[in-house]
């Protein structure tokens, strides 16, 4: 018998379909309330980690808890309690009294940390109760009726709830018997209808005892009929952290709502790219030593205070850090001490635009006295040789303006560093440019951590230790792919930093006018603070056992851009500036899925993923190798080649039918 799923409807559909009966039944998990983890045995992985922190056990828990509740359904039949599983796991499984009081307190407690409601159902139920309908919950549960109505209420409903639960009423709805005895105790003539997502007693039961019911997918139910399922399937292990991350984006956030009309905007937000940073977070402090951790503006106005929130909740005092002023066109400009300096700061990164916003981004040199030089258009570093010539006659200029903001910036450093601590620069990436050139300045080793870092990365030329997260150049890096997107969400409230310049001897960093942040961004960087620190506070609990995977965050962060399951509202925060290359402001078109700039340049989104089960394509095998044996200075141009020819024609075009 073919279930009558009715996911398709609107809350308000589903609430009309409902107004016709006097008594409405629901389901209890995954109907009314939900958990945090991919599959409802994961819970006992979580409290065996939990458990093995706190002392009181030190084998696998996870394993004994799920072979005592089949000896006990075994002994005591299918509707064997809570009390009794413990008691199997006391007597067959050398559980002490003492132990398995602490495991049951522990396994209720993180029930109660797991569990999130699917609001849209709530507002349903509430709904319901304000139209004067009787609602009666049925549960096939080894919990009581007490320690469910616990979980409800810790999810939004209400205290006074009547519960028939398998393991007191000695019947299960699979069974019928649970049906048999509610239904007997009804009035004779009240209509009835059940909401569940179980298709055998939920639903088929029911029908076949001449009863009305409504099928209704759980997030897991709703995941898999999902275009996403292809691609994350395959990160679905059993390991903590995984199941985290998957069970929050599926069953708080993506999945949470049924209905075709209801989205959860927010926890989607929270995991798109707190699943990314939390990984980040991990990695800082998988790093820790006892150097002085410089955030450098502008993405330490978010990395700073979230690399705190996520100590504080881990339980670890911080590193000493500060949030640094430092920009690739300050850090450069303060480097330039010669004729080879200029040529160098030439070489990299690419440039398009006009000799004189070339002079002001990355020399901070004013060349408006000179308005032929100035409007001249150039490409570099293609016409490196012919901009060298005609800045030669500024090079003197250039070169004490340079070291003016070298004694900037060493003032400056001197001013924030703490106790002559060694100095670490924590930077998204992808050179290191910031902390090259940091170590020019200051005439010594400066350590560097990344979310991203390139090979042949700029500070091991100064000898500087640096490390990254991930290696662009090793395999396919969503994020990284499409970094727009990642610095258009890192964006602070002050403009970009030109350079940092000494006023009547202290130092004062110096910003250009560019103030434009969307209002949205602020809300999508707390976003993702809160997911780190929910993070954060798993880690705490379970240790070791929890282990992060940052490619399955950045399969998360390309796929819920990909599959549109972002807020419009979010995406049309998205824009950027790039004075250093040359660019003006960089927009997201929706419904291109193209960001676009004023000089009529567009990158695509690039979706590189591939399902599961299918082998990566020729052209990315290509891609792969190339990226491995091209010499690192001609990547830029063999990434412009790649995007235009192939990235753009072809793998947008066939993932757009997809």
């Amino acid at each position: 018998m073919k279930a009558n799923t009715r996911t398709k409807d609107t809350l308000e559909q589903m609430k009309s379909h409902l107004a016709k009966y006097d008594i409405i039944t629901f389901d209890v998990f995954d109907t009314l309330i939900t958990r945090c983890v991919l599959k409802p045995t994961d819970l006992f992985t979580v409290v065996e980690a939990r458990a093995k922190q706190k002392g009181i056990v030190n084998h696998a828990f996870a394993r004994d808890r799920q072979q005592a509740e089949h000896v006990a359904y075994a002994q005591y039949g299918e509707t064997a309690s809570f009390l009794q599983i413990y008691q199997v796991l006391q007597d067959s499984f050398s559980y002490s009294h003492s132990q398995c009081d602490a495991l049951r307190e522990l396994e209720l407690q993180t029930e109660l940390q797991l569990i999130t409601p699917r609001r849209s159902v709530r507002e349903l139920f509430y709904q319901l109760i304000q139209a004067g309908k009787r609602i009666i919950l049925c549960s096939d549960m080894y919990l009581s009726s007490t320690q469910i109505q616990q979980l409800l209420v810790q999810c939004g409903y209400p205290e006074d709830l009547d519960i028939w639960v398998s393991c007191e009423k000695s019947g299960t709805k699979s069974s019928g018997v649970l049906w048999d005895k509610l239904f007997a105790s009804l009035p004779e003539g009240q209509t009835t209808i059940h909401i569940g997502d179980n298709p055998d007693g939920d639903y088929r039961k029911l029908r076949q005892m001449g009863r009305d019911a409504i099928l209704i997918d759980s997030g897991m139910a709703l995941f898999q009929n999902s275009p996403l399922y292809g691609y994350l399937s395959k990160y679905i292990v059993d390991e903590i952290g995984s199941s985290l991350v998957l069970g929050y984006l599926i069953n708080k956030a993506l999945f949470n709502s049924p209905f075709s009309d209801i989205h959860t905007e927010a926890d989607v937000v929270s995991v798109w790219g707190g699943a990314a940073f939390s990984c980040f977070m991990d990695f800082l402090v998988k790093n820790r030593d006892d150097s002085q951790l410089l955030f450098v503006t502008r993405e330490g106005y978010l990395l700073k205070p979230m690399y705190e929130r996520y100590c504080r909740q881990l339980g670890i005092q911080p590193q000493s850090s500060t949030v640094f002023y430092a920009s690739r066109a300050a850090t450069v400009s303060a480097t330039i001490t010669s004729p080879n300096d200029i040529l160098t700061a030439m070489m990299s990164p690419k440039y398009r635009g006009t000799a004189g916003n070339f002079a002001k981004s990355r020399f901070n040199f004013d060349l408006s006295a000179n308005p032929e030089l100035c409007s001249m258009p150039v490409s570099l570093p293609e016409q490196k040789r012919e901009v060298y010539e005609n800045l030669k006659p500024y090079f003197p200029d250039m070169i004490c303006n340079g070291k003016q903001q070298q004694e900037a910036y060493q003032v400056y450093t001197q001013s924030v560093r703490q106790d002559g601590k060694c100095l670490t620069v924590v930077d998204v990436g992808y050179n290191g440019t910031i902390q090259y050139a940091l170590s020019k300045i200051l005439g010594e080793k400066v350590n560097g951590l990344y979310l991203f870092l390139n090979d042949g990365a700029l500070p091991a030329k100064n000898g500087c230790n640096c490390a990254g997260l991930a290696n662009p150049r090793d395999g396919q890096h969503p994020i990284y792919d499409n970094l727009l997107f990642l610095e258009a969400v890192m964006q602070a409230p002050y403009g970009q930093l030109q350079k940092m310049e000494l006023a009547d001897g202290l130092p004062k960093p110096v910003f250009n006018a560019d103030r434009s942040v969307s209002k949205e961004i602020p809300e999508i960087q707390e976003a993702f603070c809160t997911f780190v620190e929910w993070i954060a506070q798993w880690q705490c609990d379970t240790g070791d056992a929890l282990h992060l995977s940052f490619e399955l965050a950045e399969a998360i962060w390309i796929c819920l851009l990909h599959f549109s399951c972002l807020p419009k509202s979010v995406l049309d925060s998205m824009w950027l500036a790039d004075d250093f290359c040359g660019n003006p402001i960089w927009r997201y078109d929706v419904e291109k899925a193209k960001w676009q700039n004023g000089n009529g340049t567009a990158t695509p989104l690039a979706f590189t993923l591939t399902r599961q089960g299918e082998k990566l394509g020729l052209k990315y095998a290509v891609k792969n190798s190339i990226k491995k044996h091209i010499p690192y200075f001609a990547y830029d141009f063999a990434s412009r080649i790649w995007q235009k020819y192939f990235l753009q024609h072809n793998t947008y075009n066939k993932t757009q039918k997809q």
